[in-house]
């Protein structure tokens, strides 16, 4: 792959823009599902998941391409990150921006999804509980409400 510096600063400033939407997304979907478990609507927070791991998988392609043109763009340059760059290349500063927004979308969303983490697991274990105390219950309800033995008719007493 052989570009000039200001193709590789477009392509990767490209790149950057498309993860920048869909960590946008992620971040909303995050959002969503702090709602769902606050809700306890279980069908609706795997809904979500399952649309944020689709969009996660994207991103994770996004990555595999931003790495490539990165590292061209290191290899023409010489440099090893996008600070080190002094020459005012045309976008430059667009990709720069962008790769902060990108970052700080990423730190707002890991928050998010931090205490959406914690709230789950005090949902499981809230729910658990109660499972353990039905269960309780039906041995309970099992051992008082027990049929009392009936005898069979096996030995019926017949006159000959």
């Amino acid at each position: 792959m052989s570009l000039t510096p200001e193709e590789y600063v477009q392509r990767l400033t490209e790149i950057s823009q498309k993860k920048l939407n869909m960590l946008i997304r992620i971040k909303n979907i995050t959002r969503q599902q702090s709602e769902a478990i606050e809700k306890e609507d279980v069908d609706a927070l795997n809904y979500l998941i399952n649309n944020k791991a689709e969009i996660m998988q994207k991103v994770d392609e996004l990555d595999d391409q931003f790495e490539l043109y990165f590292e061209g763009f290191k290899t023409v340059l010489n440099v090893t990150s996008l600070d080190q760059i002094t020459t005012p290349y045309n976008g430059l500063p667009q990709l720069k921006g962008t790769v902060t927004r990108v970052f700080n979308i990423l730190k707002e969303t890991m928050q998010i999804d931090e205490k959406n983490c914690k709230t789950a697991k005090e949902l499981k274990e809230k729910i658990a509980r109660e499972i353990r105390k039905i269960n309780m219950s039906k041995v309970a309800n099992r051992a008082y409400m027990q049929q009392p033995i009936q005898p069979s008719a096996i030995y019926v007493d017949r006159k000959k």
